[in-house]
């Protein structure tokens, strides 16, 4: 039987990216606070309130939130850090589960 060799994986391989380390429940506050899910959006998210300006750009509350990568992952930046946009919808929907008790 042939033995399969195998490549040392670097360490930069081994950790996750930051948007998909798990998201604590005070980040998940922050993201309910801010943003509401949407299926209407092609992103799943939207806007609660406007930024008055603040960071990178202007936004309106109703408005779709994120932007698309060249990969086509759709990313939000909340407070100087990109999240995937599936990260946030599932970290808003566990936490409102967790509220009714679900």
């Amino acid at each position: 039987m042939s033995r399969i060799k195998r490549h040392p994986i670097s360490a930069a391989a081994k950790t996750a990216h930051p948007s998909c380390a798990p998201v604590t429940v005070q980040q998940a506050i922050v993201f309910n606070k801010r943003l509401r899910v949407d299926c209407s959006s092609p992103s799943g998210l939207m806007w609660k309130h406007d930024n008055n300006g603040i960071a990178s750009a202007f936004r309106r509350a109703g408005s779709v939130a994120g932007s698309q990568n060249n990969r086509g992952v759709w990313r939000v930046g909340i407070d100087g850090k990109a999240w995937a946009c599936s990260v946030i919808i599932r970290a808003i929907n566990a936490l409102n589960d967790r509220r009714e008790g679900v």
